[in-house]
């Protein structure tokens, strides 16, 4: 607990106008001028949302000197034993795997986000659940599901009160959270599309008063928000069809604001220290969302389409160049099954011919891919293409081989592409092109029995 003389400083210097917190004076919060100011005869200004998103950013973090359930928690049933486990399970072992483990010291340091969730209801109970949900017990199972909905229900109270939504951290680091739990679960994500959208709002709706201070520097913390948006929004339109939260967002949301302190693309393949959550330059998400949306035309292109298509395949062929990772390569063999499906010039017969070649070239670097070395859904994107196509068993036998070596992390994103492969697979067989052809309908368009497996 905090002496008398304690609570008096911190009451002096966080609260009031910027002069009396500069002499250290208690402030009577008097706006536009305060009585101090007018005695003393200064100038009173007030603190700007920088100043006071920087005097949360500074405070301490409540739990390391008061260890007891916070009152965040009061609706749920939750024991103080449980809150301590499982929040200290969430530090020590899902911060550490929710960034690229080559990424800066500053990306694992998570304590801005979790010092709002000590005051933040939605926050804190999605922290908890995604905790509860990574135990793998029935009893932290429950727990889970009832810490998500107690969060689904106070993030809607909160953002009905919130007079600048845009700009509340906490509601930020929420949405991006109840994505990951989603892609925790093995059921269904009946709100991952919500969710998205909503992270992607309040991305657009951030002011530039942070930035205005430094402009050259954008927060840790907004980074890491704008990488896992960018992250699951593009990545997770190829297992849930309904998605598309980049469709109105990728336009409107300025990506230079948070990607500002990129290097240039050529040296982000060789050093991915700048990146927290992706592992390419983030202008290659763009463009898988751009071709998966496009690949989802089941009819002949129209001409602005045609116009599109030519600029993704443009942009396609540039990436080719940069790089010849595994990884990487195995993305531009998908990329390119995908525009095929649609491609506006070339008969039928000479698209399969080249989507066959497509996928022998991807099954040739599936032999030595590492699948160890990226973020989940990050390889499973590529894997879901290629086996989506894959007539002959044993491409079948590859894939499903390289699908479950990532099956040791649980993650419902893995059961979902298991279910999936093995829906398709196990429709009835026909002549090559018969089967390719359904494989490419059903991987961007889903089907009743499909659209369940996701």
């Amino acid at each position: 607990m905090a002496s008398p003389i304690q609570s008096k400083a911190r009451l002096r210097t966080q609260t009031g106008c910027l002069k009396c917190r500069k002499r250290r004076k208690k402030c009577d919060e008097v706006k536009p001028q305060c009585k101090g100011c007018i005695r003393n005869g200064l100038e009173c200004t007030w603190p700007t949302a920088a100043d006071l998103i920087a005097d949360r950013r500074r405070a301490p973090l409540p739990w390391k000197s008061q260890p007891s359930l916070p009152e965040v928690l009061s609706g749920l049933s939750l024991q103080h034993a449980d809150y301590v486990a499982l929040l200290s399970h969430f530090v020590d072992s899902i911060c550490p795997r929710i960034v690229r483990q080559e990424c800066r010291p500053e990306y694992f340091n998570h304590e801005y986000m979790l010092r709002l969730a000590y005051v933040c209801p939605p926050l804190m109970a999605v922290i908890i659940a995604v905790a509860a949900f990574d135990k793998e017990t029935p009893r932290y199972d429950r727990l889970a599901m009832e810490s998500f909905q107690f969060s689904l229900h106070n993030l809607r109270a909160r953002i009905a009160r919130a007079a600048n939504a845009g700009n509340d951290d906490a509601l930020l680091a929420t949405t991006v959270f109840l994505c990951v739990f989603e892609n925790l679960r093995s059921d269904t994500q009946l709100n991952l599309n919500l969710h998205l959208t909503a992270t992607g709002a309040l991305l657009t709706q951030r002011d530039s008063a942070e930035t205005q201070v430094n402009p050259r520097s954008v927060t840790v913390f907004e980074r890491l928000c704008a990488e896992s948006f960018l992250y699951h929004s593009s990545l997770m339109m190829l297992f849930n069809p309904s998605l598309d939260a980049l469709a109105n967002t990728g336009y409107t949301l300025n990506w230079t604001r948070y990607f500002s302190n990129s290097q240039p693309e050529a040296e982000v393949w060789s050093n991915k220290k700048t990146q927290p959550v992706l592992d390419a330059p983030y202008k290659l998400f763009l463009l898988i969302a751009g071709v998966t949306r496009l690949a989802r035309v089941t009819r002949p292109l129209k001409e602005g389409e045609v116009e599109t298509w030519k600029e993704l395949n443009y942009q396609l062929l540039e990436f080719k160049q940069t790089t010849s990772h595994d990884a990487y390569q195995l993305h531009f063999k998908a990329m390119h099954i995908m525009l095929l499906k649609v491609h506006p010039i070339l008969p039928e017969s000479e698209v399969m011919e080249q989507v066959y070649r497509v996928l022998q070239d991807g099954s040739s670097i599936l032999y030595a891919l590492d699948t160890h070395s990226n973020l989940l859904a990050y390889l499973l994107w590529p894997l879901t293409v290629l086996g989506s196509i894959a007539v002959d068993s044993q491409t079948r036998r590859l894939v499903k081989a390289k699908i479950d070596e990532l099956a040791r992390r649980r993650h419902g994103l893995i059961t979902r592409t298991q279910k999936w492969l093995r829906y398709i697979w196990d429709l009835p067989q026909g002549d090559r092109a018969m089967m390719t052809r359904r494989g490419l309908r059903i991987l961007v368009g889903g089907s009743q029995i499909g659209k369940e497996c996701v």
